[in-house]
């Protein structure tokens, strides 16, 4: 596809007075030297280089034909595809191969973010450099077309991570922040406005890592509440217990599931066993098991000493009080009685000398708030 500057093709007469002729049917056959002779005697001729397909020709010499086939320009790229990933690069080499000097070719992208392209045209093997810019959307593709070849290139588009992804609060609220990862410094993020109760303390939009931080209100409300903060579509979800209710009423829904009806009132007695919601709830017992409630239910003697029996109630102290008149205040008589949470259990303390010596003993359980 160069061509050469000469290439000789030999006459050979059976005579030296035998006469010839040459001619070139094509004019990249050129240079063709004698343009006739006699005898035996050789031609020169010329090829031109070719910047085009593979082509063909005639030199005809004493009447004889002699073709002439020269090879079309051929090219190739080092490589097909080129992935970058979001932030682009400034510069990236693509090289095209040809078969020849002369074998021309232009290069062109079809997307504006492919751009910088360095050469635009060129002849035979050269590199041909081109800058891809930062993607600040999704993943994208884009052709850069050289000597008619497609090299595909495809960038990365943005993507982002968080941690954590979730928090949880008490009803007081209080502080909150969860880190924002994305995978250049090219994507760009908006927070989405979230519920109410929760002010962006920080920035709401920006570009790159940066850690979000954000303020959650007191829940007044005696439901728990949920609400999403969304960065550039992925989620951090915010959970917040509800308003802790006074012990009394909570004591209340557990037991009849409302509070005002008649069954919870503070001097209701629904279970008919002498003691009203408020002292049950006080002790710890079941406001609707009549043989559920707050009582010493025995003494006994053992030897010198004194076995006091109570039934107690669940997640209560209690501490045992004694006097000797009724007219004396009472006093207490033992450490403190912690009952785990749950169902009454029965309770007893040993009074020492709690049987000889004293005219009498009078005895109560006094709850520990």
């Amino acid at each position: 596809m160069d061509g050469v500057s000469f290439t000789n093709l030999f006459v050979s007469a059976t005579g030296t007075a035998c006469t010839w002729t040459a001619s070139a049917d094509v004019l990249w056959l050129t240079n063709h030297f004698p343009a006739s002779g006699t005898g035996t005697a050789p031609v020169v001729f010329s090829v031109l280089p070719n910047a085009g397909p593979s082509r063909t020709g005639e030199v005809t010499a004493a009447g004889i034909v002699h073709t002439v086939i020269q090879s079309g320009c051929e090219f190739s790229l080092n490589t097909n595809l080129t992935t970058v990933a979001v932030d682009g690069v400034s510069f990236t080499n693509l090289f095209v191969s040809a078969t020849g000097t002369a074998c021309t070719w232009t290069a062109s992208a079809n997307v504006p973010w492919l751009t910088n392209l360095f050469t635009a045209s060129g002849t035979g093997s050269t590199p041909v450099a081109f800058s891809i810019l930062p993607n600040a959307g999704e993943t994208r593709t884009g052709v850069v077309m050289a000597a008619d070849i497609e090299h595909l290139v495809i960038q990365i588009g943005c993507e982002l991570t968080m941690s954590p992804t979730n928090s949880s609060f008490t009803a007081t609220g209080g502080l909150g922040g969860f880190s924002v990862n994305p995978n250049g410094t090219a994507c760009v993020w908006t927070i989405t406005a979230p519920a109410d109760w929760i002010t962006i303390d920080s920035p709401t939009n920006g570009a790159g890592l940066t850690v979000v931080s954000y303020s959650v209100q007191t829940n007044t409300t005696t439901l728990p509440r949920t609400a999403t903060i969304t960065v550039a579509g992925v989620s951090h979800v915010v959970e917040q217990a509800a308003a802790e209710l006074p012990p009394f009423v909570q004591w209340q829904l557990d037991n009849f599931k409302c509070t005002n009806c008649p069954e919870a009132a503070t001097t209701a007695d629904p279970d008919g066993d002498g003691q009203d919601n408020w002292a049950e709830f006080l002790a710890g017992f079941a406001p609707t098991n009549s043989a559920s409630f707050f009582q010493i239910t025995g003494l006994n003697a053992e030897g010198p000493d004194l076995r006091v029996n109570w039934l107690a109630g669940g997640g209560r102290t209690n501490v045992v009080q004694s006097t000797e008149k009724l007219t004396t205040n009472f006093t207490d008589i033992s450490s403190l009685y912690i009952i785990p949470p749950g169902v009454p259990v029965l309770t007893n303390h040993l009074h020492l000398g709690g049987a000889t010596n004293h005219p009498s003993h009078f005895y109560r359980i006094r709850l520990v708030p």
